[in-house]
């Protein structure tokens, strides 16, 4: 017996859900070829929840939403690893990766990370605790989503993303002067700080931060091309797996070979501005 299935097609929603997790069922009417006059109904189960947005400045409530939905299941309290667990496939699914194959998902150490900072490592996750870390998260993975070319940067390990301030320094003080990480901000939510290596080419050498700022990307096109066009940053450390161990290990590399290819290609001239209150202004 032969059916003939219709090729499937882009479902387009016209409406918005307003936040709201929803779910389709279809059903398909199925009639044999070989003559037989009865037709069948085979129904699907039904989808995954998703929410409809209407613009990509709802992504953050939305993909908040389906979070606290998938980890919760309703519950008032979870364990720490069941929100892990679905932390990391919504991360996946955020940053655009195969979910069978991601490129770079959250590694143990980033998991750790957010289970001191925003959670003092409670064993238990309460609503009132995700709610406030989504504030944060949810920020910072809109960046990561939709800032060009923020996402490429996390893949190639050349955003190393999610670190402290102290961990950041005690690598920087191994390493020469000039040199740099880029990493997620704790208190600017979507914004980054630059930790770097001073001395260079001044003669201060102590572990510096600088919160790169709106008026950043007014004058520069984009993140690296911010980064390229300031003597203080020379050589950025590259997260990247080491073949031997398998470990995530960090790489130096001189900043234009790993940047120029996310640069505008546009030379600009930097100018002076007030940095933010507790981070190091930038000399130009």
């Amino acid at each position: 017996t032969f059916f003939t299935i219709w090729p499937a097609h882009i479902l387009v929603l016209h409406i918005g859900t307003k936040n709201s997790a929803v779910s389709l069922k279809f059903t398909v009417q199925v009639q044999s070829k070989n003559g037989g006059a009865a037709v069948s109904v085979v129904e699907s189960p039904l989808t995954h929840p998703f929410v409809v947005i209407t613009h990509k400045d709802q992504w953050k409530g939305s993909a908040g939403a389906l979070l606290k939905r998938d980890a919760f299941g309703g519950l008032a309290e979870i364990p720490w690893a069941q929100f892990a667990n679905s932390l990391q496939r919504h991360f996946i699914r955020a940053t655009k990766q195969d979910p069978t194959a991601p490129k770079r998902a959250l590694s143990s150490r980033d998991l750790l990370y957010f289970h001191a900072t925003f959670f003092g490592g409670q064993q238990t996750i309460h609503h009132a605790q995700f709610d406030k870390f989504w504030v944060w998260l949810g920020s910072t993975l809109n960046t990561l989503r939709h800032q060009r070319p923020i996402l490429q940067l996390w893949l190639n390990g050349l955003l190393y993303g999610f670190v402290s301030k102290n961990e950041v320094e005690t690598y920087l003080m191994q390493v020469e002067p000039g040199t740099f990480l880029i990493r997620f901000s704790e208190t600017k939510p979507g914004s980054f700080t630059i930790g770097y290596r001073g001395g260079y080419p001044s003669g201060e050498t102590e572990a510096k931060h600088y919160l790169v700022t709106p008026s950043d990307h007014a004058l520069h096109k984009t993140l690296p091309d911010f980064i390229c066009q300031h003597a203080q940053f020379r050589d950025l450390l590259q997260l990247i797996t080491d073949p031997a161990s398998g470990q995530l290990v960090l790489m130096k590399v001189n900043k234009h070979a790993a940047l120029d290819p996310f640069c505008s290609k546009r030379q600009r001239t930097p100018e002076p501005f007030l940095p933010a209150k507790g981070y190091t202004p930038l000399c130009t």
